[in-house]
């Protein structure tokens, strides 16, 4: 098969599949220990901006990192669905107990009234923490298929880090012109660094 989008297709159904059936059990051990290995000091070291997502319960959960992130003093961002323009924009949020809402797809986002990142934050300041359904060894992301991040990540300089569950590592992901590749990945079992 050459189809890169049908490709996409039957392996984002294959790996949407194995997240839902994820025992919780299983998911919770692998969420502690991606958490354990986003929580290095390292890995941080001179950003004080940093873009996350909010799980959907199919995702890696990641609120005790970024509760270890606002104890450092980094500053947090998540995507907020504009109506206007259908699309996201990323706001800051100081507390994950007061600042959120449900919003579109019933995701976790900041609320209206919280400050929007300018495009200079967005290009040049934040380092991005971004979920996928699967990843290859070559920094190669399988997203939703909406876009959405593929839009966000549009002249974005700073670092893309992924965060996934290791069965979601494949060998290859057929990868189109418009997509972004990740600098590094989390998975419960390793950190991967992905070569420029």
């Amino acid at each position: 098969m050459n189809n890169p989008t049908e490709e996409k297709k039957i392996l984002r159904r294959e790996l949407r599949e194995k997240c839902k059936n994820l025992p919780l059990e299983q998911r919770n051990l692998a969420d502690n220990a991606i958490n354990n290995r986003l929580m290095n000091g390292e890995l941080w070291r001179g950003i004080t901006k940093i873009a996350i997502y909010a799980s959907d319960g199919s995702e890696p959960e990641l609120k005790p990192f970024v509760q270890w992130a606002f104890n450092c003093g980094k500053k947090i961002f998540l995507p907020r669905y504009r109506c206007e323009s259908h699309d996201y924009e990323l706001a800051e949020i100081h507390s994950l107990s007061r600042d959120l809402i449900s919003g579109k797809y019933g995701i976790t986002e900041p609320a209206p009234h919280l400050r929007a990142a300018d495009s200079n934050e967005m290009a040049h300041e934040i380092a991005w923490v971004i979920p996928g359904v699967g990843f290859d060894a070559s920094g190669v992301r399988l997203g939703r298929g909406k876009g959405f991040y593929d839009r966000l990540l549009k002249g974005v300089n700073g670092r893309i880090l992924g965060v996934f569950y290791q069965f979601q590592l494949k060998e290859s992901i057929p990868a189109e012109e418009h997509d972004r590749k990740m600098d590094c990945a989390v998975t419960e079992e390793n950190l991967y660094i992905f070569a420029k």
